[in-house]
């Protein structure tokens, strides 16, 4: 939680319209739902506005409409009091400090006298890590989804390996959920980062990481030149390892530990200011200290070479180690 956020209810003031386009234009750049445009005068106006406040500083929005449900459903009947939110948005740097759960629950106060319930539709890329971050962190419930396949043409379709590209749990009664995996990589701080080393040999190194459950992507920083770095140009395969500390069921000397592999693809990170926004996130997993956070960021920063991790396939599993 940020100490001295406030969630205030707001007009739509030539300022505040400013900030809210100048806001989902970067979240346009993300690229991080399919078909997000930045907003326009006409996309906002009409809808109630609350925003998320440190300061002067806009850290995140919702805003929405009240309006009574057209047709009767399998879940309200006809002319229903509900409303719809239309976005919510944190910025980055924000991100994983629970601003987005102290909105929704300001607008679920605010709106409670008004309404019977609250909805929303999402077309977000990393729809896992979001219907995580909906059912499980703020309780709302599933209603329905809209999916789609592209059809692949003849030619396509001859080309594609029937082998799998990666393999099923052999012990599949120790799988844990994708959202158990989610919460582990976003709660731990630490794992190994497996990569193709030299003369044939792997080549596998702790590492500190920061999951960015808004991109669904894994980020880590070091050093700009050694061992790593050559592995990674060399090839951009890896697979990521995490675990936890575990725990004893009670009368057992034996530990439970949860651990999640994961398989992707990593990238050097060019953008100076992500690289800021990963090093800021980063810290924040160790400390809440502002004023070192900034000192490390000036004096180490121009040093520093993130690394960003596509996730391709993810994987979980609970042991008990006696």
């Amino acid at each position: 939680m940020i100490q001295n956020l406030q969630i205030v209810e707001t007009e739509l003031t030539e300022a505040v319209l400013e900030e809210l386009i100048r806001l989902s234009v970067d979240w346009e750049k993300e690229n991080s739902c399919h078909g997000y445009r930045k907003n326009e005068k006409s996309d906002i106006e009409g809808n109630r506005i609350f925003l998320a406040l440190l300061g002067d500083t806009v850290t995140g929005y919702l805003f929405g409409h009240a309006e009574k449900s057209a047709k009767a459903t399998s879940i309200m009947p006809d002319g229903t009091p509900c409303f719809e939110i239309e976005e919510i948005y944190i910025r980055p740097e924000y991100r994983n400090r629970g601003i987005g759960r102290q909105l929704f629950s300001f607008v679920e106060r605010t709106m409670s006298g008004e309404v019977d319930y609250l909805t929303l539709s999402t077309a977000t890329r990393n729809w896992k890590a979001i219907l995580h971050f909906y059912l499980d962190e703020l309780g709302m419930d599933f209603w329905n989804a809209r999916l789609f396949r592209k059809i692949a043409k003849e030619a396509e379709q001859m080309t594609e390996s029937k082998k799998p590209l990666f393999r099923e749990m052999r012990r599949f009664k120790q799988q844990i959920s994708e959202a158990e995996c989610l919460r582990i990589l976003q709660e731990e701080k630490r794992g190994v980062l497996s990569m193709h080393g030299e003369n044939g040999y792997p080549y596998g190194i702790p590492m500190n990481h920061w999951y960015n459950p808004a991109d669904g992507k894994l980020y880590f920083h070091g050093a700009g030149t050694g061992h790593k770095i050559d592995a990674l140009t060399a090839c951009d395969k890896v697979s990521y390892c995490v675990f936890d500390a575990g725990f004893r069921r009670e009368g057992e000397w034996a530990l439970n530990v949860n651990s999640v592999v994961v398989f992707g693809r990593i990238s050097l990170v060019t953008d100076r200011e992500k690289a800021r926004m990963i090093c800021e996130n980063l810290c924040r997993k160790f400390t809440d200290d502002e004023e070192y956070i900034r000192k490390e960021l000036e004096s180490a920063l121009p040093r520093v070479q993130c690394l960003e991790l596509v996730i391709d396939h993810m994987t979980g599993k609970l042991v008990n180690e006696s």
